[in-house]
């Protein structure tokens, strides 16, 4: 009798678990921590998300949580959030992310076992970003050999048509790391193309002001802004609010 009040009473408590902010999830997500993953998964449930919900908690560039996850959280949290519902080509609509699915979070972060782990699940290859570069352009550059051959190969295996975002949602910049096979200019003898695929591959010591030298028409201070927020590729997690001071009791007199 006992068990069964005790039972009831845990099942009552997680469902009034109150969801945590948007902005908490996200960062759950994004933990790397190997307790992540089960930490997630317990927040799922006992506070009730939805794929529905977790997607409807994407920050202000359209980033989700499962964007987050594979930008830097532990690679099980990928497979929680995918397990959950989430889906593995959902696209970032930020200004400097546009197209950008959790794939291409994963390979800009240099994450082999995620990028793995993301093509075994699903994701497309056939993707070229409003920066115009594609999976197989970044992932010369930012993942090991055999990883970048696993790349080749999905893309290779992918049925899926091409989607060209920017086509659609350019923001007119210039970047590196371009796929040749999308290019909107002749080559210039100036450029470097890698692979075949990569026009100007980066790496982390040239990204760092790269963006203001191909962009001077933007100013320095506003280049600075936007380099930090196109290298990011993700928001920076939020500062925790400090803890409050309880006030000490009157003492009685």
């Amino acid at each position: 009798m006992l068990r069964g009040l005790l039972a009831t009473a845990t099942m009552v408590e997680a469902v009034l678990t109150p969801k945590r902010s948007a902005g908490a999830l996200r960062r759950l997500a994004g933990g790397d921590a190997a307790t992540a993953p089960a930490a997630l998964e317990a927040a799922l449930k006992t506070e009730g998300w939805t794929a529905d919900d977790v997607v409807a908690a994407a920050d202000k560039s359209g980033k989700s949580a499962l964007h987050f996850a594979a930008w830097r959280g532990h690679p099980g949290c990928v497979d929680v959030l995918l397990d959950a519902g989430l889906d593995v080509n959902t696209p970032a609509t930020g200004e400097f992310s546009y197209g950008k699915t959790p794939l291409f979070f994963a390979v800009t972060r240099c994450r082999d076992e995620t990028v793995l782990k993301l093509l075994e699940r699903g994701a497309a290859t056939k993707i070229v970003n409003n920066k115009g570069q594609s999976v197989r352009a970044l992932a010369l550059s930012h993942v090991t050999p055999e990883t970048y051959e696993r790349v080749v190969a999905a893309e290779a295996a992918d049925a899926r048509p091409w989607v060209n975002w920017r086509e659609t949602h350019s923001d007119g910049l210039i970047y590196g790391d371009l796929d040749a096979r999308f290019l909107e200019r002749p080559l210039e003898a100036s450029d470097i193309v890698k692979g075949g695929v990569a026009v100007n591959p980066t790496t982390h010591l040239s990204r760092r002001g790269a963006f203001a030298r191909r962009n001077p028409a933007r100013g320095p201070m506003k280049a600075r802004r936007e380099a930090a927020a196109a290298t990011a590729d993700a928001d920076a997690p939020s500062p925790r609010p400090p803890a409050r001071v309880k006030p000490s009791p009157t003492p009685i007199s």
